[in-house]
Formats: structure tokens, C-alpha cells, sequence
């Protein structure tokens, strides 16, 4: 029963790997899709920049920014729900994996920060 709920919260981590991240990328540069491009781009930049000085849960990181983004380029309602509960079901994995807290905090904190300057910074291109 244990090894389910393992297997589970370990693929919902996933969402945040690098992998997915690069196929997202991947899918958006096949439609010509610049700005969501660039902004993935600045985010995964921010993130690796800041992980030189911080230890934070970097897949929490790259999620925030996946659904953040994902969300506003989908601009649909039933979107933002399933990746909201998806994501929900993401920090609840964490915390079942037994993260430690400091970790989580700050990789939703840069996740945060990260989506901002990248939806800025991006508009600039």
C-alpha cells in the first residue's frame, strides 16, 4: 500500500524535473510561441543562478513556473483548475516525502519570484 503512495508522490514531483520542463519548452518553440519560450527560459536561468547561494526544492521551483505559465497561456478555466489541484497534489506529495519544510518554503518562494521576473523581464524581448 506504502509503495503507491511513494511511487505517486514521486511522479507528481516529476512534474517539476527538468525532462518535462525541456519538453514544454520543446512544445512551445514548435508553435512559434516566443514569449511563453522566453519566459520558461529567464525562470530556469533565475532559478539555476539562485541556486548557487539558497538549497530549495528546485522541482517545487520549476512546477510553480510550469503552471503559472502553462495556466496563462491556456487562459481556460477547466485548465487552471486541473493544474491547480495537480499542483496541490504536488506540495502535499512533498510533504508526504518528508522534504524538509525550509526546502519547500523557499522553492515555492523563488517559484514565486522566478514566474514574476520572467513574465517581466520576458515582455521586454
Amino acid at each position: 500500500m506504502q509503495n503507491w503512495k511513494k511511487e505517486a508522490a514521486r511522479d507528481l514531483m516529476a512534474l517539476g524535473g527538468i525532462p518535462f520542463y525541456i519538453l514544454v519548452i520543446a512544445r512551445s518553440l514548435i508553435g512559434n510561441h516566443y514569449l511563453f519560450t522566453y519566459q520558461l527560459l529567464i525562470s530556469i536561468v533565475f532559478l539555476y543562478l539562485v541556486r548557487i547561494f539558497i538549497k530549495y526544492n528546485e522541482h517545487l521551483s520549476r512546477a510553480i513556473v510550469l503552471v503559472v505559465f502553462t495556466i496563462l497561456f491556456y487562459n481556460q478555466l477547466i485548465y487552471t483548475i486541473f493544474a491547480s489541484v495537480v499542483f496541490i497534489f504536488l506540495i502535499i506529495s512533498l510533504f508526504y516525502l518528508k522534504i524538509p519544510k525550509k526546502e519547500i518554503s523557499f522553492g515555492f518562494l523563488l517559484g514565486i519570484v522566478s514566474s514574476l521576473i520572467a513574465y517581466y523581464l520576458a515582455q521586454l524581448i
